[in-house]
Formats: structure tokens, C-alpha cells, sequence
């Protein structure tokens, strides 16, 4: 269902028919007879010394909308898997690790002969499984984002580690040890795995919600942490948001034309950072591309970046020299001391703590010549909430501090699992 919106590819099966039977585009909606198809996914880590497995099987499947009178050749495909992130406990302690998966489902609907459900022949690339030496991207060897959480029932503190220096182990509480390459398994795997899963598998339900919304709502959790905000606008998301900040230095800010000016006319007050005027913000991000699309940063696999993004973009190609957000009910600070990661607030259960919460409560108005945030710099704590995508001065840090949202994966599943919206 390529180039619908967001929004319209969460709806349920049943009602993706009926949108398109109302606007008269006579489409139907089948399955995919490729699926259901289930392979084991593992990943290798080690949270604070101690090895930890992040381990599950995965189902996989999938629908066809064809005949619409837009496109009445074309047959958009949608394929789901579930759970779409998975975690695991980390011995003695309150806290867990997650991990998001990658989708392996072309490869494991495929025969033992490589062959499609048609019986069609498929290229080396389609036919090689993620992290082995025919995967195009997802070498071996490859390392993926992982998600710690200190108390796996309040999701209070919630790091994002993103970068080749916050999983290295040297630095920080994460080593990324290894992605195993998929295994193919049947349907017995998959209830074996869930059955684990039931007891040993930490609370997934921040990460993902099911393909059809609607199965979660009777659930007991849904009403605990969604109910009270019913009718209201500025309730909670039901994922966590996580956001990292550039710190952006003079000897790197003064590159871009009329930016050096722009400071110098400032009349900057204490504790108060100045967002960058519109008309040099296009030109800011051309210099320094640290937010848009020209950035060239990934996370599937992390430090994946083509040689053009490499030369062009330099250190905002990676994720490595970003600060990490943390969410405190006191307001949010950007750790200079820690690098590679963002921070996270999950706010269905940490509501106090959202960014804009804070960002709203810390804006200045007629604070010119452009918007302006309250800030505090403490030992090396930033305490801000800036809004997301645009360059702040700060004048105690001489750097401008730009905010910058990060996708903690998952999203959607084909169908509830143990641990993720199951009761």
C-alpha cells in the first residue's frame, strides 16, 4: 500500500476494504498467500558486563489491495510482523533491553529452493537473509540500536543507544555483541516461543500497537494508562519519543554566511537560548546538515552511510557526537557528559516529564528577535526542552543546540503478542 498515508495504513484489514469501497475505487483486500511465515531472531548483547540474549520468534504476514480504479493494474502489498521489537530482562535487577526487529519476512516466506509462493526464481540479494556476507546492507557483523530501560514496569528512564560509541561497552552500559542471522522455524517454534514469552519476555507494550487498534482498547492496560485522558487533546502518545541534541560549536556555526552577524546583534540575557531567525535556517542546515534528509544517518545497520553522505555530511552522518535528552518530572537536560544516544519518555506512564510539557512551559514570548526558552547550564547538565528541528543559541555554551527526534522503532504488529497487548 505504497504512498498511503500514516494514519490510513493503521487501519484494520476490514476497514482498509470499506475506505476504498466509499470512495468508489472498487478494491479488494485479500491475503497474502506467501504468509503466515515465522524465522527466530536473536541478538548478542552485553549490558554492563553481563551477556544478555534478546531472543523471539517472529510471525510474519501480509495482505494484497488490488483493482482500485486509481491504479486498477496495481496490487499494493503491506507486510506486518509480530512483535516488531522485542526485549529481554537483564538478570538481577529492574531494568530490560529491546531491541527493534528487522523484517526478514520476504526471505523466510521463501521455499527451500529459494523459490517465491508463485514459484518464481528471486535475485542472490532477495534471496540472503539479514546479517549474512549476501545481504546487501545487513552485513555480518552489523550493529543495531538498542533500548535500556532501568525499571521495566515504570519506564521512568529510557536510553536509546544509537551510535558505534554507545554500543562499544567502553563508554557506556551497552556492548553490542552480535546479530545472528535468522532461522527459518514452523508454527510449533512460534507457540513455544509466545509461551516463553509469557513469563520471561519484559512488557513490550510502549513499542508497538496492533495493525487493528481497536483489539487493545478492551485491554486492562489500554484503560490504566489511556483511559483518564479520553476526550482530552493533550494526552500521552502511545509510544515513547525520544530525542538527542547537537551541540554545535563556534568554530562550526561561524562557517555558515550571516549566522557570526546574527549573534553578534543578539543581547543575549542569562539562562535564555535564541532560536535561529527563519531566513538563515535554510542556509544553517545546508552548512550543517545535523536534522534533514541530507543528513544521511541510519540505524538499520548503525554506521551505515554511502561514501557521497560520508564526505558531504562529515560527523552529522552519525550519530556518535549527539547528547542525550534525559526526561526528569523536573524538566529535561541534555547530558554533555555522554555521547551516542538519546533519552526517552514513555508518556502514558511519565506524563510530567514530556517534551513539550516542558517546552511549552519554558517559552518566552517577546524575548526577540525570535523565539526564545528558558535554559539553566549546570556542571554539564543543559537543562532545556527546545523545540525539536531548529538551532538555539545558547551564549554560556558560545553553541547553538538543536534538537533531534529519534524513532525508537517498531510501531505497528500484525496481531497482539505475549507481553504486547495480550491478556
Amino acid at each position: 500500500m505504497v504512498g498511503l498515508s500514516d494514519r490510513f495504513l493503521r487501519l484494520p484489514r476490514r476497514a482498509v476494504a470499506a475506505v476504498f469501497l466509499a470512495l468508489g475505487l472498487g478494491a479488494c483486500v485479500s491475503e497474502n498467500p506467501a504468509y503466515p511465515a515465522y524465522y527466530r531472531y536473536a541478538v548478542d548483547v552485553k549490558v554492563d558486563g553481563e551477556p544478555v540474549t534478546i531472543e523471539r520468534v517472529i510471525k510474519c504476514t501480509g495482505e494484497f489491495v488490488t483493482g482500485s480504479t486509481v491504479a486498477p493494474s496495481a496490487t499494493f502489498s503491506r507486510t506486518y510482523i509480530s512483535p516488531p521489537v522485542i526485549g529481554a530482562k537483564v538478570p538481577d535487577s529492574t531494568a530490560a533491553v529491546y531491541v527493534p526487529v528487522v523484517s526478514a519476512c520476504f526471505w523466510a516466506a521463501l521455499d527451500d529452493e529459494g523459490r517465491t509462493w508463485e514459484g518464481k526464481t528471486v535475485d542472490a540479494w532477495q534471496e540472503a537473509a539479514p546479517f549474512t556476507e549476501g545481504h546487501p546492507t545487513l552485513k555480518p557483523g552489523s550493529k543495531l540500536p538498542i533500548l535500556w530501560v532501568e525499571d521495566a514496569e515504570r519506564f521512568a528512564n529510557i536510553e536509546y543507544h544509537i551510535s558505534e560509541r554507545s554500543l562499544s561497552g567502553e563508554n557506556g552500559r551497552i556492548e553490542f555483541v552480535r546479530a545472528h542471522p535468522p532461522e527459518k522455524v514452523d508454527e510449533a517454534a512460534f507457540e513455544a516461543s509466545e509461551r516463553r514469552a509469557r513469563l520471561e519476555s519484559p512488557d513490550l507494550t510502549p513499542f508497538f500497537f496492533p495493525e487493528d487498534g481497536k483489539v487493545i482498547e478492551s485491554t486492562k492496560i489500554y484503560r490504566d494508562r489511556f483511559g483518564p485522558w479520553e476526550g482530552r487533546h493533550d494526552g500521552p502518545g502511545i509510544r515513547p519519543v525520544c530525542y538527542a541534541a547537537w551541540v554545535i560549536s563556534r568554530d562550526e556555526w561561524q562557517k555558515v554566511p550571516g549566522v557570526e552577524q546574527w549573534v553578534a546583534s543578539l543581547r543575549p540575557e542569562e539562562n535564555t537560548a535564541y532560536r535561529l531567525s527563519f531566513d538563515l535556517a535554510e542556509t544553517f542546515d545546508e552548512v550543517l546538515p545535523a536534522v534533514h534528509g541530507r543528513s544521511g544517518q541510519r540505524l538499520f545497520p548503525i554506521g551505515y552511510v554511502s561514501d557521497r553522505d560520508r564526505e558531504d555530511v562529515g560527523r552529522f552522518a552519525f550519530f556518535d557526537t549527539v547528547h542525550p535528552v534525559v526526561h526528569t518530572r523536573e524538566g529535561l537536560y541534555v547530558d554533555l557528559d555522554r555521547s551516542g544516544l538519546a533519552g526517552c519518555n514513555y508518556g502514558a506512564l511519565n506524563p510530567e516529564s514530556r517534551h513539550w510539557v516542558w517546552a511549552k512551559a519554558n517559552y518566552l514570548r517577546d524575548a526577540g528577535p525570535n523565539d526564545a526558552s528558558v535554559v539553566r547550564f549546570d556542571s554539564a547538565r543543559l537543562w532545556a526542552a527546545l523545540p525539536w528541528r531548529y538551532p538555539y543559541y545558547v551564549a554560556e555554551l558560545d553553541a547553538f543546540v538543536l534538537f533531534r527526534s529519534i524513532s525508537p522503532g517498531g510501531s505497528t504488529s500484525g496481531e497482539p503478542v505475549e507481553q504486547g497487548w495480550t491478556e
